[in-house]
């Protein structure tokens, strides 16, 4: 497990840090750069229908393909590779701790719930992108939510195994109870 942990850390450190820090198709600086710095909808969302629908107008043609392409590619390896680091950190995380068999599933659910939410809400941004300038009201009211949800699963799902290893092993010191 320890071998697994740091392979699936670095390869997930190595993505997050070649998308969001070299300029290719895809990247987020490549998408900044061909959009005037559009920011991303999966980055900061919008929580008015009429917003969202005038971040999709600013991004113009170019920035809605290049979108597009972001989703079916990038977007798909990046949460990929995060969701296997938190699947092993969770992992990592409990394995020597006495948790009831409900509370370790949830546990362990915690990076799927990561995962569902960032893929959906990249299938409602491929469809409204699809279909601009058609106004999609249901996806652009949920999907602001989708990216809330995802977002704060990923942050639970980091943070909750790094308190369980800090207090379980290093302020216990060995094998502990919870729940």
């Amino acid at each position: 497990m320890k071998n697994h942990f740091w392979a699936t850390f670095i390869v997930a450190l190595a993505v997050v840090i070649v998308v969001h820090g070299f300029n290719f198709k895809g990247s987020v600086p490549h998408f900044l750069e061909n959009t005037g710095n559009q920011v991303l909808l999966d980055i900061k969302p919008s929580f008015n229908l009429d917003d969202t629908y005038k971040r999709l107008e600013d991004f113009g043609v170019e920035g809605r393909d290049l979108y597009k392409y972001r989703i079916l590619t990038v977007d798909v390896i990046l949460p990929l590779s995060v969701f296997w680091f938190l699947i092993i950190f969770m992992s990592k995380a409990i394995e020597k701790i006495t948790l009831r068999r409900q509370l370790r599933w949830t546990l362990l659910a915690l990076p799927f719930g990561f995962l569902i939410f960032d893929f959906a809400e990249n299938i409602a941004l491929y469809v409204m992108i699809s279909h601009y300038p058609e106004r999609m009201p249901l996806l652009a009211t949920i999907l602001p939510y989708f990216t809330v949800v995802k977002r704060a699963s990923s942050l639970v799902a980091i943070f909750l195994p790094l308190v369980l290893i800090i207090y379980f092993r290093f302020i216990q010191r060995g094998r502990g109870e919870l729940i």
